[in-house]
C-alpha cells in the first residue's frame, strides 16, 4: 500500500503541468497554422480554458500530495482517510480528463482538416 501510495504521490507532482505546456504549445501551433480570424480565435479560446483547466488540476494535485503525504506521516492515520483523498483525487482525474475530451472535441469544429492534420504532423 505504500508503494502505491508513493507511486501515486510522484504522479502528483506534475500532472496539470504536464498538460499545461502541452496546451501552450498546441496554442503556438494553432497561431501559425490558422488564418487570423474568429475561426482561430475561437480555437484559441477553447485552448485557454483547457490550460485553465489543466492549471486547476495542477493545483488540486498539489493539494491531494500535501494532504496524502501529511497522511502518510501520521502514525495514527486510518486507511478510510487515505481512501477518501484517493477517491477525491480519482473523481477529479475523471473530471479534468472528461473536460480535456471535451475541449479536443470542441476544437475540432474550428479546425479544419488540413489545419488538424499540419498542426499533429510533429
Amino acid at each position: 500500500m505504500i508503494v502505491a501510495t508513493l507511486t501515486v504521490l510522484y504522479m502528483l507532482m506534475g500532472s496539470g503541468s504536464f498538460w499545461l505546456a502541452d496546451l501552450k504549445d498546441l496554442g503556438k501551433e494553432i497561431e501559425q497554422v490558422m488564418p487570423a480570424g474568429e475561426q482561430r480565435d475561437a480555437a484559441l479560446a477553447v485552448i485557454d480554458a483547457m490550460k485553465d483547466d489543466a492549471k486547476a488540476k495542477g493545483k488540486n494535485d498539489k493539494a491531494v500530495a500535501t494532504d496524502l503525504d501529511a497522511l502518510l506521516q501520521d502514525h495514527d492515520a486510518k486507511a478510510d482517510a487515505l481512501e477518501s483523498v484517493l477517491l477525491g483525487y480519482r473523481s477529479d482525474t475523471a473530471a479534468f480528463y472528461t473536460q480535456l475530451t471535451a475541449g479536443h472535441f470542441k476544437l475540432k469544429e474550428y479546425i479544419s482538416e488540413t489545419e488538424w492534420a499540419e498542426i499533429h504532423s510533429d
